[in-house]
């Protein structure tokens, strides 16, 4: 393979400038490092930011994409995090949020009503479930770990924060959407790494705690980041 001279100035002026520690992830870590860059808290963030935004209008068309969305990151989750050369069809088949989604769209589509108390309750748990998740992993952080991997977690809130809204909402406007559909991508790519992430993590790997952390980086740089955000489009016009 040839690199042209500006190509190779290029790659001599990107390791002179940045450090290339500062860009790499130990091979170890690039499972919880993947799964943290690019799985959104869909469920709860996800669905709450597009309801606030747009009202139950859209809801429908928030919630089936959501579901899809589940059922191809849990499996990419589990495969990411697996141990090298083992594939864990059971895991996969057996994961609770695939189950859910699946069970879901079933009686969505033979509309089978669920009983009152039944929805109720699910409504007080889902309520629920963020702050206490969030209290759980705010209870395994601690500074020293953080110091330890502070690039890991700092990269990973970058790409999961930045990167995937820049990249995806970007594609939308290529490809024409705007206004409701173009805020619902970008509100769904915006969204905070997924608490779920922390469990599968501390499951399946040794470094349950990066995960932790990058669940709390980008929960809390969110609300400023996701704001900034939809200013943006709505000052140039897209919403």
């Amino acid at each position: 393979m040839h690199f042209s001279k500006e190509s190779v100035r290029l790659i001599r002026f990107v390791k002179a400038k940045i450090p290339i520690s500062l860009i790499l992830v130990e091979p170890n870590k690039r499972g919880v490092f993947i799964q943290g860059a690019f799985r959104g808290n869909l469920g709860i963030i996800g669905i709450a930011l597009v309801f606030n935004a747009y009202g139950t209008e859209i809801l429908a068309v928030a919630s089936l994409y959501m579901a899809l969305i589940a059922m191809i990151d849990n499996p990419l989750s589990i495969l990411i995090l697996k141990p090298k050369g083992h594939i864990p069809y059971q895991s996969i088949l057996t994961n609770p949020i695939i189950i859910a989604v699946f069970l879901g769209l079933v009686f969505s589509a033979l509309q089978v009503p669920l009983p009152t108390f039944i929805s109720q309750s699910g409504q007080y748990l889902a309520q629920m479930t963020l702050p206490l998740a969030l209290i759980c992993i705010g209870g395994s952080l601690y500074w020293e770990n953080f110091q330890g991997h502070s690039k890991d977690v700092i990269w990973a809130t970058l790409c999961k924060l930045l990167m995937m809204p820049l990249l995806g909402t970007g594609l939308a406007i290529y490809l024409g959407f705007q206004g409701q559909e173009l805020g619902l991508i970008y509100l769904v790519l915006s969204s905070p790494t997924a608490v779920s992430s922390y469990i599968m993590a501390k499951k399946l790997t040794d470094h349950g705690t990066i995960a932790a952390e990058i669940i709390a980086l980008s929960t809390g740089s969110s609300i400023l980041v996701i704001t900034l955000g939809l200013m943006l489009l709505q000052n140039t016009g897209y919403l």
